[in-house]
């Protein structure tokens, strides 16, 4: 991540960076990202799967399924689209 940071991106693409870590490494890790989101003022696309520790981020995402399951976008954050029975594993 230092070297992405390096290069001074306006986006930085983070592909399950916390897969593999403890739970006090995962939220450490988390507090870093926020904190280099609000320190280098970047556009962060986080892909993760842990919905608990992803929770605070999204304004908008995007579950994991493919168009036939379910077209179009889901709107809102995990806690308005958690409840939607078409969206659950």
């Amino acid at each position: 991540m230092g070297r992405a940071l390096a290069l001074e991106p306006k986006l930085l693409l983070l592909d399950e960076p916390i897969s593999g870590l403890t739970s006090e490494e995962k939220e450490e890790a988390a507090y870093r990202i926020t904190e280099i989101r609000g320190r280098f003022k970047i556009t962060i696309i986080l892909v993760e799967h842990d919905l608990k520790i992803a929770s605070p981020w999204p304004i908008r995402w995007r579950p994991s399924t493919t168009p036939e399951d379910r077209p179009g976008d889901a709107g809102g954050g995990p806690a308005e689209s958690g409840s939607d029975p078409g969206l659950r594993g």
